[in-house]
């Protein structure tokens, strides 16, 4: 008998949970506005990363430093992540000439399959990999791909875009226009 309550709990929970009802209170589940979670990030310290890019150069929290840092994260079996290659381009090469600014994108993938990639698709930013996807989940804050995180001179958090900077033409032009005027303002 104490089984069968057991499993009839199970049942009824798994039910509620299906339909959206919190077992305990019987309301609907209030499930957090994800970017609103992800802006409570907004003005703190970045959490602390060391990558090298493909180049050899070293990125970490020190190297942020004095420098407003535009940080983007990518994969190349990520179609939205293709699309923005060439806006990403065109917002590195505004910024490459400028020493206050630095830039980096970061992936997963196998170090060895970057170069052809990279080739083929066109991108001239630097590229830094990390070990695998769990690392770069925790340096992206699990927003999902593309993302984007810019920090200002001292290493903390101004701008998240947790989706493609590039996802329309018309929203491009208004999130590069953003993204440029947030990184304007920090210097």
């Amino acid at each position: 008998m104490k089984y069968l309550f057991w499993f009839l709990g199970i049942v009824f929970a798994g039910n509620a949970f299906a339909q959206n009802i919190n077992p305990k209170t019987g309301k609907p589940w209030a499930y957090p506005d994800m970017d609103s979670v992800y802006r409570v990030c907004i003005g703190t310290k970045y959490v602390p990363f060391d990558v090298i890019t493909l180049e050899g150069k070293k990125f970490n929290n020190d190297s942020c430093l004095h420098k407003v840092t535009f940080i983007n994260f990518w994969f190349e079996g990520c179609q939205p992540c293709r699309e923005e290659f060439g806006k990403l381009n065109e917002l590195y090469d505004s910024l490459k000439d400028n020493p206050t600014y630095q830039f980096v994108a970061i992936t997963f993938d196998r170090k060895e399959t970057l170069p052809d990639f990279i080739r083929k698709t066109g991108i001239r930013y630097p590229i830094a990999t990390v070990a695998d996807k769990i690392e770069s989940k925790r340096l992206n804050y699990t927003m999902g791909y593309p993302s984007s995180i810019i920090l200002d001179r001292g290493g903390t958090i101004r701008f998240i875009e947790m989706k493609g900077i590039a996802d329309q033409e018309s929203s491009y032009k208004v999130a590069l226009h953003r993204v440029l005027s947030v990184m304007k303002s920090l210097l």
